[in-house]
């Protein structure tokens, strides 16, 4: 019996340390130096950056490089997000007011920063739950 199940726990190891290699290795590794180069430099084009992902305080994280980009919608896609919105909820059942997209207009990041890979969640916040199920996003407080 045991002969018989020494070469699935060989297999299994073996598997197993792919999958660490793949996934886990990746995020515990320093950046490169050029990529930190970069990422203070800035970018001016998506093309010219490789995301970097690190496991931080047991978080997965992206590192962000200084740049600028634009923030806000053109009056073409303010109206195509309303017709998007009214076909996905109804004339009625879109409620979103996207007045608040405008005017387009460029930021400018002059650093790098670091922030998560995925939307935080109320357990990770410490949310008593309120907002929902505790693996939800955290969407802050609702005032009455």
């Amino acid at each position: 019996m045991v002969k018989r199940v020494w070469p699935y726990l060989i297999i299994i190891l073996i598997v197993g340390g792919i999958i660490v290699a793949i996934n886990i290795l990746p995020k515990l590794l320093p950046i490169p130096a050029e990529q930190l180069v970069l990422a203070q430099q800035g970018v001016t084009e998506n093309a010219a950056w490789q995301p970097n992902i690190r496991r931080i305080e047991g978080v997965d994280m992206v590192l962000v490089p200084a740049g600028c980009f634009e923030m806000g919608s053109t009056d073409k896609q303010l109206v195509e997000a309303v017709i998007s919105c009214i076909r996905y909820h109804g004339a009625f059942g879109c409620q979103q007011n996207f007045e608040n997209e405008q005017p387009a207009h460029q930021i400018c990041l002059s650093n790098p920063y670091w922030i998560d890979l995925t939307a935080v969640t109320n357990r990770q916040y410490g949310s008593s739950s309120n907002q929902g199920h505790e693996n939800s996003p955290y969407r802050g407080p609702s005032w009455p």
